[in-house]
């Protein structure tokens, strides 16, 4: 039993459509940031040298070129804050 080789056309279809999940999960990721600094301006998202740094310092120009794993942090920092704001909890996937 012989298997298939892949050959570049292979590759390169793989190649796309991996790509196209990555940009599809980046605008995902980009617009619940935007959708929760919108919600919560006032939320911190991050301490730099111990000074707090709102949500609504971002501009929203800026944030897809922005590393991704940052602005997800952001997200679990805003959604902490909605957490103490309302006594809401974020429903648990797993």
């Amino acid at each position: 039993m012989t298997s298939k080789r892949r050959t570049g056309n292979d590759y390169l279809k793989e190649y796309n459509e991996l790509t196209n999940k990555a940009k599809s999960l980046t605008a995902k990721i980009c617009n619940r940031f935007i959708e929760l600094v919108e919600i919560y301006p006032d939320a911190i998202v991050e301490y730099i040298d111990g000074v707090p740094i709102q949500a609504k310092t971002f501009s929203i120009k800026y944030v897809p070129y922005m590393n991704m794993e940052t602005v997800c942090t952001f997200i679990m920092n805003i959604e902490a804050y909605s957490e103490q704001q309302s006594g809401h909890v974020q429903t648990k996937m797993f």
